[in-house]
Parts: structure tokens; sequence; C-alpha cells
């Protein structure tokens, strides 16, 4: 999980103390305290998010109930009461065999007077006497995430170039951050939340550079504010 990644290489490699690690990202330095622990005992395997199932489920339905229901859905697809593909399918063929088409055109339109009289007007039992399509204008639907999103979190492995930059991708443009012709060559780590960022060694953990990433901007300058002095780094073995 990114979001821990990040939590984590700011503690290991950055060298950054749990509370400083807390305030510059917003989290609990308890969160930040539980992941470096569980670093030190997992290793890579603490960046991925563990499962939170519990180990028992007294409430789980009993196995005779589960089968129960099982055989009794079975036996309403057999007739065609399922409310499903089934029963939809044989309803709309007796609706059309009352209704025979002599053209395509005369057959589409009974499909479409059907499909909007199923969908949108008769009501539901199911549904607490809603119509299908006012339930599934409720539910919120899927969305991919926004480049804004606070929770949008990245680790960066790169090499300043000879230029003295890097490149990333953010909200859909490609940015250059400039860090400077001193440290050409240097394998980095760039730590990514929201529109900030901020550049450290890959070897030692000192911070080269921090940025408020700009989107309408190319070339992205550093920040005005110096680099955070950060403590010796714990070496990752």
């Amino acid at each position: 999980m990114a979001k821990y990644e990040v939590l984590i290489t700011a503690v290991t490699v950055q060298g950054l103390s749990y509370r400083e690690v807390a305030a510059r990202y917003g989290v609990s330095k308890s969160l930040v305290h539980t992941l470096h622990h569980r670093w030190l005992t997992e290793g890579e395997s603490a960046f991925e998010q563990h499962s939170r199932r519990p180990r028992s489920s007294p409430n789980r339905t009993p196995e005779l109930v589960r089968a129960r229901v099982i055989v009794l859905r079975d036996e309403l697809v057999a007739d065609g009461l399922d409310a499903g593909a089934d029963t939809i399918t044989e309803t709309l063929k007796k609706y059309l065999a009352t209704r025979p088409a002599t053209t395509i055109a005369e057959l589409q339109q009974h499909l479409d007077t059907f499909r909007h009289h199923y969908n949108e007007v008769r009501p539901h039992r199911a549904l607490n006497r809603k119509t299908p399509g006012a339930a599934y204008a409720l539910i919120p639907k899927a969305a991919p995430t926004s480049p804004e999103d606070p929770d949008v979190w990245r680790v960066r492995n790169d090499t300043i170039d000879r230029d003295g930059k890097i490149i990333i991708r953010h909200s859909g443009r490609l940015l250059h951050l400039g860090i400077g012709r001193a440290h050409t060559r240097v394998e980095i780590i760039a730590l990514i939340h929201n529109n900030h960022a901020i550049i450290s060694t890959r070897d030692t953990g000192e911070i080269l550079a921090e940025f408020t990433l700009d989107p309408t901007r190319g070339c992205q300058r550093k920040s005005d504010e110096p680099p955070k002095p950060g403590v010796h780094p714990v070496t990752m073995s």
C-alpha cells in the first residue's frame, strides 16, 4: 500500500521521528509507530494492508440455514420466480406473445415499452416499492480516484538527471522538479502526497528539496521553506 510505504520510508530512509512524520502527513503518531515496528518485524510485507477479517464469526449464518436458502433459490429459479434473468425472459415472452409484431421497427417499439415499464414504472416489493430505475439512481457510482484526492500516496525511486531534475507525472501532466545540478546522478527517493513532494537521497536519507506541486506549470521550483533537518536514518539491512 503506497500510503504505508511513504510513512515507513520517511522513518527508515529520511530518518524523521514518528512525531515529524505524523505532523508532515497528517496521521497519528501511533500509526507511524505501529507501521515502523511492523516493518522491523515483517520487512517489505509491512507495506501491504493487513486483513481485518475476524478469526471467528459467532454471528455467522449456520451452515444448515445457508444450505436451505440455496435449495429455495434453486426452486425459485426452476419455477421462474427468482426475479432474475429467467423470470424477466419468461415475462417478456408472454408480453410479446400478446403483441405480435410484423416489422423489426414494431418489435423494437414493444421492447422499448416493456423496458421502460419494467424499470421506471413497475414498483418492486424488494425495493420498498421503488422502481428499479429509482433504486439504481440512489446508489453512488464508482469512479477513478482524482489526482487531487488527499489520500493519494506515491513512492518513486529515480536518479537526478544531468540538468539536476527529475520528471514525475502528476494530475495528468509531466512535471520537471528542479533539485540542482550539484546533485546530478544522485539516486533519490521521492515521497509524494497529494500536491506535496519531498526528495531525499536513497543511501543516506538526506532531504534535498521539497516542492508544492503546481499542475499548471511544467517546471517546478523548490518550496520557499528550507528542508527540515532529519536525524540519522535507521540502517536497512
